[in-house]
């Protein structure tokens, strides 16, 4: 057993050396670890020093570790990748012991062997350091590195940053890349060594060169860190720097003879002051020229903007919003100055909305989200006008500072007219110079309205059906089981006195044309709960109540519209509107008692679809079409499926119908079908005036006062008076045609 353990363990530690082929730097695998125990010492390579320089500590550690040897080469690298000398190495046990673990020179001076013998873990680990000494004189700038190779035991490859040469350069940034007007400005250049004494004690050592147009001034100097002689070292004072030119673009620093750092290294803020010449200081960047006698890291500095005064206008955010429905609330408009102090006092910005949009709640400056605001103070805004589409905002004070303002309102909230759709894009002007427009809105409608084959219908007939119409919500919730009613002006719109009332989905007809009966409507996707369905004649519209919002976007299927066409109707299709307060809450008037309050009186519909053409047939011409096969309750009329509640049936070789369905088919309107159940005989009034009677069990039709006798009489099956549709035919004074095959009969009129 114990065999078969230790087989295993060799394994996974074979394993885990192949692994490390694949580790990045500072990583040696699972169970190998190099990190440094020391912080990495920077250097300037050129010091003398350098030649005996000690490196960061090594740790290396093993977790989980076994009792043996391991051994690998150890080399030094520069940034180029050559080898640099090592002087000497130590090792040292942190974790566990080992019987005598040394790195020895291995051949020559720039290889070295680590030999950890006879390691002994403790607690399952084992942990130890190595110290380098190197000759990195004059080696590469950029990292050094200690680097792992031809591993045995548990030592892996890899490698560990050990040490940084700096090059012995001096670096230079901006304190502030500050914007300037015509009036100029300052700037302040950072000036940091990274090696003590990179900064040499000699005439001219830093040269600054501002382009055409810019002239500086008399520098100051404020001295953060920097020491000089021997330790502890006399601290730098900024007398010890001294300022000059050849021109009135050029700036040099001067560092005072036996001033060069020896114990810490300088870091110098130089600050200069700019007048520019309008006439010839081009606008944009102003990058300043870096020279001298010492080594500057940059050699170009971008160290202002200069331009003119204007202010830009941008969207900083944008939201969808729901046409319609108040309160919807926008993104976020960003006003910034190209120059500081491009705001003036006492000016104003104005917003202003597209036509078909008003504001609820009013914009406001969002100090979290805003820059540089300094002692930039504005108004809240008020409206302008009467229509709620434009406000404006004040600017109380203007910004200090050196660097350019921004501005961020929140887009506060708007309603849009019912059929508002596509980008709202907010126009900014006004007298404080900011022009521009912001697209911080969406408007989206809240339901799609689509159709298959439109079918044809006639004038002057009634309860013709029109094709399916399904509704689509864009989102869930996009049609309300209440709507809000708002009577008071904004910004107050948020506190206002408010109601709420039941949300209706409402298709309405065009003039002319009227609802027959209420349709069937069914939801086939999604889980709005609908309630009640019902049909105004008069009036022309039908009405679905929403009990219950979706929590999932759905889709309403409305079939079965059945239609009166008056004769007044032109040719052409037949437009439903649809609306309702489940769809649209901001179609208001003023209330009573609030003055210019109008919202949007006239815009109660969101979209508008075709359900119908109507066709006027010349005389001769067909004018309605309907299909009935025995056994179906469905006809076709002019296209369109009806659903009946009795299906025709043969009969001793005829097909009887019921004498309703069939007579709406061919354009009898609904309420000219009567009925008498005391004398059993029903009644049909054509849109010409004739009437047609007949009655159960007998023989008799009475066609306008004209008595015709029929080889049939009419019967009754399921509360429905049925007749052979040859006699209901011809006292409508429609051809009919039969299919034997297919059991089925046309009718045309």
């Amino acid at each position: 057993m114990r065999k078969v353990r230790n087989s295993k363990l060799a394994l996974v530690l074979v394993f885990a050396m192949l692994a490390t082929l694949f580790v990045g730097v500072g990583t040696a695998s699972a169970g190998t670890t190099y990190s440094q125990a020391t912080s990495i010492p920077e250097f300037d390579p050129a010091n003398t020093s350098a030649s005996t320089l000690t490196t960061a500590q090594v740790h290396i550690k093993f977790d989980p570790a076994i009792a043996g040897n391991s051994t690998a080469f150890v080399e030094v690298v520069d940034a180029d990748g050559a080898l640099l000398d090592i002087v000497s190495a130590a090792v040292y046990d942190v974790e566990g012991t080992s019987t005598g673990s040394t790195c020895t020179q291995a051949g020559s001076a720039n290889l070295y062997k680590l030999s950890l013998n006879g390691v002994t873990p403790a607690a399952g680990k084992y942990g130890a350091t190595l110290q380098l000494t190197i000759n990195a004189k004059d080696c590469a700038a950029g990292d050094v590195k200690v680097r792992f190779s031809s591993p045995s035991g548990q030592l892996v490859a890899g490698e560990l940053v050990v040490a940084k040469a700096t090059g012995g350069n001096v670096s230079v940034a901006m304190v502030s890349v500050p914007a300037f007007g015509d009036n100029g400005g300052k700037v302040t250049f950072r000036i940091r060594e990274n090696a003590a004494g990179a900064l040499k004690d000699k005439a001219n050592t830093i040269k600054f060169k501002f382009p055409n147009g810019f002239t500086v001034g008399t520098p100051t100097a404020t001295v953060i860190s920097g020491k000089y002689g021997a330790a502890p070292g006399t601290a730098h004072v900024p007398a010890d720097f001294t300022f000059g030119g050849t021109g009135d673009r050029d700036v040099k620093v001067t560092l005072g003879t036996g001033k060069a750092s020896t114990v810490e290294k300088i870091m110098l803020d130089v600050t200069v002051p700019v007048t520019i010449d309008e006439s010839t200081a081009s606008t944009g960047d102003v990058m300043v020229t870096i020279s001298g006698e010492s080594t500057v890291t940059n050699t170009e500095i971008k160290a202002a903007t200069y331009g003119n005064y204007s202010v830009d206008v941008s969207a900083k955010t944008e939201k969808g919003i729901q046409p319609g429905q108040y309160d919807q609330e926008l993104g976020k408009i960003l006003v910034k100055e190209s120059l500081p102090g491009s705001l003036v006092k006492d000016r104003t910005i104005t917003f202003t909305l597209p036509d078909g949009c008003k504001w609820n709640t009013l914009p406001s400056l969002s100090a979290s989200d805003s820059k540089n605001i300094g002692t930039l103070a504005v108004s809240a805004a008020t409206l302008v006008g009467s229509d709620k589409r434009i406000c404006k905002i004040t600017v109380n004070e203007k910004s200090n500072g050196t660097k350019s303002t921004e501005i961020v309102f929140k887009g506060g909230s708007i309603t849009a007219a019912a059929d508002f759709t596509g980008d709202v894009v907010v126009k900014v002007d006004g007298t404080a110079g900011a022009k521009g427009e912001a697209k911080i809105g969406v408007a989206t409608a809240p339901i799609t309205a689509s159709v298959d084959k439109v079918p044809d219908v006639v004038i002057g007939q009634s309860s013709q059906v029109a094709v399916a119409l399904t509704i689509t919500e864009a989102k869930a919730e996009a049609l309300k089981k209440s709507m809000e009613t708002c009577n008071a002006l904004p910004p107050s719109f948020a506190t206002a006195a408010s109601t709420r009332s039941a949300g209706e989905l409402v298709l309405k007809a065009p003039p002319g044309v009227r609802f027959a009966d209420a349709p069937t409507v069914k939801v086939v996707e999604g889980d709005i709960d609908l309630g009640t369905v019902s049909y105004d004649n008069d009036n022309r519209t039908i009405t679905i109540k929403v009990d219950s919002v979706s929590g999932k976007a759905s889709k309403i299927e409305i079939s079965n519209l059945k239609l009166i066409v008056d004769r007044t109707v032109p040719e052409g299709d037949i437009v439903m509107e649809i609306g309702g307060s489940a769809l649209v809450e901001n179609d208001e008037g003023a209330p009573v008692g609030v003055a210019n309050n109008e919202w949007f009186s006239n815009k109660h519909w969101v979209t508008k679809v075709a359900v119908a053409k109507v066709v006027t047939p010349a005389p001769g011409q067909v004018r309605a079409t309907t299909v009935l096969v025995a056994g179906s309750t469905t006809m076709k009329v002019n296209g369109a499926d009806v659903t009946m509640d009795v299906a025709p049936y043969l009969k001793n070789d005829r097909l009887f119908v019921s004498v309703r369905f069939a007579a709406r088919g061919l354009g009898v309107d609904d309420n000219n079908i009567l009925w008498d159940q005391a004398t059993k005989t029903a009644t049909l009034i054509t849109a010409d005036g004739r009437y047609i009677q007949m009655t159960l069990g007998s023989k008799v039709m009475n066609m306008s006062g004209a008595r015709i006798t029929m080889d049939v009489a009419p019967e009754m099956v399921s509360n429905r008076v049925m007749l052979p549709v040859g006699w209901l035919a011809k006292a409508l004074g429609a051809t009919a045609t039969w299919d034997n095959a297919t059991s089925t009969a046309t009718l045309e009129l």
